[in-house]
């Protein structure tokens, strides 16, 4: 009978035969598998069940990677295993991070969870900081991460400080410590006088440390001191608003072309003619954002007269943002 069923089998049998053998691929998989399931059901039981769970194990383990060495789908899924049961991701967050790892053993992984552990970062901060930059997992604890957290540490960001600080923006992990970290702040130091400063700027953008944006932030500061705008005041507005400190020199030289806007009060006169620009535009009042230089040296009573009395039956509460009472938030919401 056995025989017979065999030769009915034809090449079915032959592939199954060659998993017992080690000679497996995917398609003989799953070709064994319809095979054995076929015979089991004619009351014939050619493999027994030992055999078969002995046989798909090996395969598992034998058949991992390719012989490229590229991620097969048994690592894809030790991936994703360990980052939703060790890394606190969902299913679908697991899948997208597995993408970008490519670990045999939990060693190293475990070392960098247990490091964040100790520098307090909780269960959320982990996960958050996992899925935004799952090469972390693969770094040196000591050698990489620990020497930057110590380094936060001492200039006064620590504790749930540090884990929310590295963990909204995880990139800065990726700069070099010594040529990179260390020599930005140094810089930024030498503009702002302390560490509480620098602290200041690098919490609104950590990205501020990387070296080729420290060049761009200090060739555009030395601009404004060249345009005669008090170091004083550059040095507020570079702590309220670095990112436009980091823009391409070119275009930068044009918030330049007008330094008195760095005169200016930022919270009495540039953010509510800001308020009532942006309100005015929104609500299709009028088609173009006016620039940052003609608002700030505007004087009230032409500034009143074009843009708040022209405006105020179709926007009431347009004089209430103009002095600071009404944010343009709250006005647009209601």
């Amino acid at each position: 009978m056995f025989r017979s069923l065999l030769c009915k089998s034809g090449g079915t049998l032959k592939r199954a035969a060659a998993i017992i053998n080690g000679e497996s691929s995917s398609s003989t998989l799953l070709a064994a598998k319809y095979f054995l399931l076929t015979f089991q059901n004619q009351n014939v039981v050619v493999i027994s069940n030992s055999r078969v769970t002995s046989i798909f194990c090996s395969f598992s383990t034998n058949s991992s990677r390719n012989g490229n060495g590229n991620v097969t789908s048994s690592d894809s899924e030790f991936l994703v295993s360990y980052l939703i049961n060790s890394c606190g991701l969902t299913q679908e967050k697991a899948v997208t991070a597995s993408g970008k790892l490519n670990f045999k053993t939990t060693s190293n992984p475990d070392s960098v969870l247990a490091l964040l552990k100790a520098y307090e970062f909780t269960d959320s901060h982990i996960s958050r900081l996992i899925l935004r930059y799952p090469a972390i997992l693969s770094s040196n604890p000591h050698k990489t991460l620990k020497p930057k957290f110590d380094f936060f540490k001492s200039k006064g960001i620590h504790g749930l400080d540090l884990a929310n600080f590295i963990s909204n923006d995880p990139k800065i992990l990726r700069e070099s410590f010594n040529k990179g970290i260390i020599p930005s702040f140094d810089i930024l130091k030498s503009i702002l006088q302390t560490d509480q400063n620098v602290i200041k700027i690098i919490k609104r953008c950590s990205r501020v440390l990387c070296k080729y944006l420290v060049r761009k932030t200090m060739g555009n500061l030395e601009l404004l001191l060249y345009e005669g705008v008090p170091q004083t005041k550059i040095s507020y507005y570079l702590i309220q608003q670095p990112r436009s400190f980091m823009l391409d020199h070119n275009r930068f030289k044009k918030i330049a072309q007008s330094p008195r806007v760095f005169s200016r009060s930022l919270k009495e006169r540039l953010i509510p003619r800001c308020s009532v620009i942006g309100i005015l535009v929104s609500k299709g009042l009028i088609k173009k954002m006016i620039s940052i230089s003609a608002l700030s040296t505007m004087v009230d009573e032409c500034f009143l007269e074009k843009f708040v009395m022209m405006y105020e039956q179709e926007v009431p509460e347009l004089m209430k943002v103009f002095q600071g009472q009404l944010s343009y938030q709250d006005l647009l919401q209601n």
